[in-house]
């Protein structure tokens, strides 16, 4: 009975180390207006983290697609650690589940585009659209 005891509170402490991490490196994105985008952008690397169909109806320009379910298996794709990473969705929650994974896995450089793709249209500002 002790042992069973045991490890349910091994379990339930490290759900709560899982949970408080996950809420400390969603709180480290650095958001970034327009203007600080727009002085960093040649630098950077601009990830789309919508699905694919999203990122068909228009994105921000120079933007790569890694939908955030595919980031976990396109870490490669985000090269060295401290490349400089904007990320952006549509609302923001996706970013956080990207910002984490990638955090995780040791990238340091993390931006999110203030607003997103919602705030940059809104801003009027240029869209891309993926060639037919």
């Amino acid at each position: 009975m002790q042992t069973a005891v045991n490890r349910f509170l091994c379990a339930v402490l490290s759900m709560a180390l899982i949970v408080v991490s996950s809420l400390a490196s969603a709180a480290d994105i650095k958001e970034i207006n327009h203007d600080t985008f727009a002085s960093i952008a040649q630098s950077s690397m601009i990830v789309d983290v919508r699905t694919p169909e999203e990122f068909a109806q228009g994105h921000v320009p120079g933007a790569v697609n890694i939908p955030v379910a595919t980031v976990a298996d396109n870490i490669a794709m985000f090269g060295a650690k401290d490349t400089s990473i904007v990320l952006y969705c549509r609302t923001g929650n996706r970013v956080k589940k990207a910002h984490a994974l990638l955090s995780n896995a040791g990238y340091n450089n993390l931006h999110h585009l203030e607003g997103d793709i919602k705030g940059w249209e809104d801003a009027g500002k240029e869209m891309e659209m993926p060639e037919q």
